[in-house]
């Protein structure tokens, strides 16, 4: 059974601002330091796939990109020096090999030892859930500072059917920290995802988000809103093949752009849930 978290439709109570980004695409590893192809990994595989009736794929254990090495190399982008109070990965496909934790790792190397844990299951919407939990646990748990990972990449040992649009074309990971601010601020970060949004509803959903003219909007639409042009608003098409790191990719380069758009939205639609995220960067 899928146990699927309820989106909340209103905004967080504390007010944030996006701290810092960092985005990567991974080639091969240059070397394997803990080979996946170990017995014991080939034979969790071989069980696991043989419950389901599911080929499996010994061939492709070799070198993977995991979760682990993907955050550590983000984190050495990142250079982060004051302390993170909670941390969460975000992923439609899985991890590479079992025998590592990103949750437990991240809690021991990021300042700060934050909370960790992980937000699958959700397909496109994972890192807005992922987001979403962070500025909830800052507006009740007194946190101040969030670090949002998402995650993707390419190896699966078994046959299975991926829904094209979840599918990576590729190894990719996005960083984002988040920082509490006091008050409200025009500057910031808000996050807000609506349930139960039929197919046919969500263009116009999407679009009563603008609230103002659209050209006053930058829109960075994801795979599951592929092809959405609204009239006026100014669009940036992400980079195809990734569809949890793209967006994210994609609004970081924006926030860093020397003319920094003064609101971005970057959107997606997850149909298999019916669930529409939206995150909204604001700037002064």
């Amino acid at each position: 059974m899928r146990h699927v978290l309820p989106p909340s439709t209103a905004p967080p109570a504390a007010a944030l601002r996006l701290a810092g980004a960092a985005s990567r695409v991974f080639g091969p590893p240059p070397r394997a330091d803990r080979p996946i192809a170990a017995a014991t990994v080939v034979r969790y595989y071989a069980d696991l796939s043989g419950m389901y009736g599911v080929p499996y794929r010994g061939d492709l254990l070799q070198q993977p990109n995991t979760f682990t090495r993907m955050a550590e190399e983000l984190l050495d982008d990142l250079g982060l020096e004051e302390p993170v109070d909670v941390a969460v990965i975000a992923h439609a496909t899985p991890d590479a090999d079992p025998r590592e934790s990103a949750g437990c790792r991240l809690a021991h190397i990021v300042p700060g030892a934050p909370l960790a844990f992980a937000v699958s299951a959700q397909g496109l919407a994972a890192p807005f859930t992922a987001l979403r939990l962070v500025a909830d646990q800052m507006a009740t748990a007194g946190c101040r500072t969030g670090l949002v990972l998402a995650m993707e990449q390419t190896l699966m040992p078994y046959d299975t059917q991926v829904p094209p649009r979840l599918a990576p074309a590729g190894d990719a990971a996005v960083a984002l920290v988040v920082e509490a601010t006091e008050g409200t601020r025009a500057d910031g970060v808000t996050v807000r995802q609506m349930s139960g949004i039929a197919p046919a509803e969500a263009r116009t959903r999407l679009e009563a988000e603008w609230g103002g003219p659209p050209g006053d909007v930058t829109l960075i639409p994801g795979p599951g809103l592929a092809g959405l042009r609204p009239d006026g608003a100014r669009v940036i098409t992400p980079e195809g093949g990734r569809p949890c790191t793209g967006i994210w990719a994609a609004l970081a380069a924006a926030c860093r752009a020397p003319a920094v758009p003064a609101r971005v939205l970057a959107a997606d639609y997850e149909p298999d849930l019916g669930i529409l995220s939206v995150c909204e960067v604001t700037h002064e």
